[in-house]
């Protein structure tokens, strides 16, 4: 894969569980260890570092599984996203800003703002539809400080007027559309077996 490609889906969340990842040695000699200062996304940014000094491998089989426990650092981020999405931005600004020898089609960090701030919208939309108004409050504030040019879309505006909707009527109108369609609470529960990272498409 295109290093370009997998800074790409790395802004959108990253795509390499850990323990199933290989890289050359002299590579990591030159990209350093993992940044103190991210401590939860220092993986994603040392998988960027790597990919910003050429292409990326994908092995489309399983490579390894990771247990989940009540003492995951993962946990205590995932119960609180915005921390998830402003380390991804935080890990995105160390890679993206500074002169790197990326492909020439590599994502700015213009660009990886945008791409966090519609997701963080998103996720914001969920938010309101679960009733959570000072969550989506907090979303939305970062959502426009990372994409201004949100203020002004179409989306922005039906989540507005979603918003103003009594709460019972917004509840009727969540239960009545397909339910294939209708958001999913942001806080539900995973399965405890689910695939993490990313597979290459079937060619």
């Amino acid at each position: 894969m295109r290093s370009a490609e997998f800074l790409r889906r790395s802004i959108v969340g990253n795509p390499v569980p850990t323990p199933s990842a290989i890289a050359r040695t002299s590579v990591q000699h030159k990209v350093g260890g993992y940044r103190a200062s991210l401590p939860h996304t220092a993986d994603m940014a040392m998988w960027m570092s790597f990919a910003t000094h050429g292409d990326v491998g994908v092995v489309p089989q399983v490579l390894a599984y990771k247990r989940t426990h009540s003492t995951n650092m993962s946990i205590a981020y995932a119960a609180r996203p915005l921390g998830d999405f402003r380390e991804r931005i935080d890990a995105c600004r160390e890679l993206l800003a500074s002169p790197a020898p990326l492909d020439t089609d590599a994502p700015t960090f213009d660009e990886a703002r945008q791409i966090i701030g519609n997701q963080v919208f998103w996720w914001a939309s969920g938010l309101a539809d679960a009733g959570e108004r000072a969550a989506c409050d907090e979303a939305l504030a970062l959502a426009a400080e990372l994409s201004p040019a949100l203020r002004g879309s179409r989306e922005w505006r039906r989540l507005r007027l979603k918003r103003a909707l009594p709460a019972g009527l917004r509840r009727a109108l969540l239960s009545w559309r397909d339910p294939a369609r209708a958001p999913a609470h942001p806080a539900a529960a995973e399965p405890p077996l689910r695939q993490i990272g990313w597979w290459p498409e079937a060619a």
